[in-house]
């Protein structure tokens, strides 16, 4: 099982001003972090099924350009999709 952690640093652009995915096999756990100390304001885990729920809950707390970011980075790395 292969487990991968990606951090987006957006700052201003985002509620917290960080975002951070984390993966477990084909589950994905998204986190809303504060820039300045870490602390989780909000997160939420998904499935491969649940693609759409990923950008509702991203563009929640951040622009659609940066949830698409996301979505991009989790469809490649963590689902295999190109």
């Amino acid at each position: 099982m292969t487990k991968r952690t990606k951090t987006w640093k957006i700052g201003e652009y985002c509620a917290g001003g960080v975002i951070r995915a984390k993966s477990c096999g084909e589950l994905v756990k998204l986190e809303v972090r504060d820039y300045f100390t870490d602390e989780l304001l909000n997160s939420s885990a998904f499935g491969r099924i649940h693609e759409r729920q990923v950008v509702e809950f991203l563009e929640n707390f951040t622009t659609s350009y940066y949830a698409d970011k996301v979505r991009q980075w989790i469809k490649e790395k963590v689902w295999g999709e190109k």
